[in-house]
């Protein structure tokens, strides 16, 4: 029963979220240099998955779906599909350069960079990015939204490189109850 729920919550996140080189550091700089881009989500996403599947690192994965849990260790993970919601939530259109407002500090040395949405119809309503003093991604937080004739979803996702992340979404049905999934994944050494 619970495997029919994940591969619905798994269909319906895909379909809801529509989301380098390997040195973080330099794309990281990379992208807080260019003056016409935001931060490159996407490449980031490809440079983790190439870095994780190189270092053979499994997944320790938790679904809850409302009140229903799964948990599975995976060893062959696939993470470009593990990751495509958070490359879907990427920004970097040209057409969105005057969509999002950026703010950026600095903190104990590292950068914070923080896009929101002035266009409250774009699917990513929040993008943070914190790099420590080395220029390496240390967290991303994302915040999303879509509407649809039938549902209305609202998502927020959490990415740590060295521990993993966590996808909460909130989807509420206009014929069906409300569904409340959180997704976790942990990395670990194999």
């Amino acid at each position: 029963m619970i495997s029919k729920y994940l591969f619905y919550a798994t269909t319906i996140i895909t379909m809801v979220l529509l989301f380098s080189s390997c040195n973080q550091a330099d794309e990281a700089q990379a992208a807080v240099d260019r003056e016409d881009t935001f931060f490159l989500l996407e490449k980031f996403f490809e440079a983790e998955e190439k870095r994780l599947q190189s270092a053979n690192i499994g997944l320790d994965k938790e679904i809850r779906i409302n009140e229903k849990e799964e948990q599975q260790l995976i060893a062959d993970i696939d993470y470009s599909r593990e990751f495509s919601m958070f490359r879907k939530a990427d920004i970097n259109r040209p057409a969105w350069s005057d969509k999002y407002q950026a703010d950026s500090t600095l903190q104990q040395g590292g950068l914070e960079i923080k896009y929101t949405s002035l266009d409250p119809e774009l699917k990513t309503q929040e993008l943070f990015v914190m790099m420590n003093k080395e220029g390496e991604v240390e967290k991303i937080d994302i915040v999303s939204q879509t509407e649809t004739a039938l549902a209305r979803n609202k998502s927020w996702m959490t990415y740590e490189p060295k521990v993993g992340y966590l996808i909460k979404t909130q989807q509420e049905n206009r014929t069906a109850e409300t569904l409340n999934i959180e997704i976790k994944g942990r990395f670990v050494a194999q």
